[in-house]
């Protein structure tokens, strides 16, 4: 064996004895170190115990800190106020007609304003509470609250609209037809009350139309209004014979002088396309007509028919 060591270079023999050395003296640490510390079985100083007990109940975080100056401080105007817990939400009941009732009504009643306001917008949008039921199904009503308010529903309006549909005779329905459905409004300066004179626009449609018809400049005809929001195919149907469309009306870009930024603004109109006419506009220093943008690539056919009537060559 030993034979064998000394077949090892002289570095790796060093290496092999260093490492047996550390081995050694680990080992000899290990087992005489407990021997040579003597534990120490002194008993602590209770003087000192205490003081550290005593500091350590002293301590106090720096949020606990803030929250007792802010208590201090409006001490006096908690003492006003009652317990939460102890609150409870006053509410009188009374004998009301959902289909008359005003939000103020409802919140009395005990009803969370959203509930209220939820009443509101179904009798906005045409809806008739003809039931009890109808009032039940209001999102927001539990029904616990519905059995509440059950004894004080009187509905009348709908019983009365109900009679009058069945007395009626197909004459009399027709002469209850309202007289401004015959109305003829002109799309580009009608306000949002003489819109909802027409049968089918309601406030929401007015407010959305009069925006979209700010954005665009004006409508060059009656279907883009089915680029409304929320504007189905079946309401722009029932609309359309009450409306006129005046493209003298229109407010036109003055391409040759309009920035990017103005040319994006408008809603036919993405970046690029706005980039590019920009930068044909400087090539050829001023455009003459809406023939000049189909050299563009950004600009398909169906783009420039639509954007067309928005421009100005002046």
């Amino acid at each position: 064996m030993w034979k064998n060591f000394f077949y090892f270079q002289r570095g790796q023999r060093i290496a092999i004895v260093a490492l047996l050395a550390v081995i050694v003296i680990a080992w000899a640490a290990g087992e005489l170190l407990p021997l040579w510390l003597q534990p120490n079985n002194a008993a602590p100083d209770d003087t000192f115990i205490a003081q550290v007990a005593d500091f350590h109940s002293k301590l106090l975080r720096r949020d606990s800190v803030e929250a007792l100056a802010r208590r201090n401080r409006y001490k006096s105007d908690y003492e006003h106020y009652p317990k939460y817990e102890n609150y409870t939400a006053s509410h009188s009941l009374f004998v009301f007609d959902p289909n008359t009732a005003d939000s103020t009504d409802f919140v009395s009643l005990g009803l969370k304003p959203y509930i209220a306001s939820n009443i509101i917008k179904f009798r906005r949008n045409g809806g008739v509470f003809r039931d009890n039921d109808g009032f039940k199904r209001i999102y927001g009503i539990t029904p616990e609250k519905f059995a509440e308010l059950q004894p004080y529903i009187n509905i009348q309006i709908a019983e009365n609209q109900a009679e009058s549909k069945i007395n009626k005779s197909p004459i009399e329905s027709e002469k209850a037809v309202p007289q401004y459905v015959n109305l003829s409004v002109e799309l580009n300066i009608a306000d949002t009350a003489e819109l909802m004179q027409i049968s089918g626009i309601g406030s929401t449609y007015a407010r959305r139309i009069v925006a979209y018809r700010q954005k665009l400049g004006g409508f060059a005809q009656i279907e883009q209004l089915s680029e409304v929001y929320g504007m189905t195919a079946e309401n722009l149907a029932k609309i359309t014979p009450s409306l006129t469309v005046n493209t003298a009306l229109l407010k036109q870009i003055t391409i040759n002088t309009a920035t990017v930024d103005k040319l994006n603004a408008h809603p036919y109109i993405n970046f690029y396309q706005a980039k590019a006419i920009y930068e044909l506009r400087r090539r050829k220093i001023k455009l003459k007509s809406i023939d000049d943008l189909r050299h563009l690539d950004e600009m398909k056919e169906t783009d420039i028919q639509r954007i067309a009537p928005y421009f100005s060559f002046e």
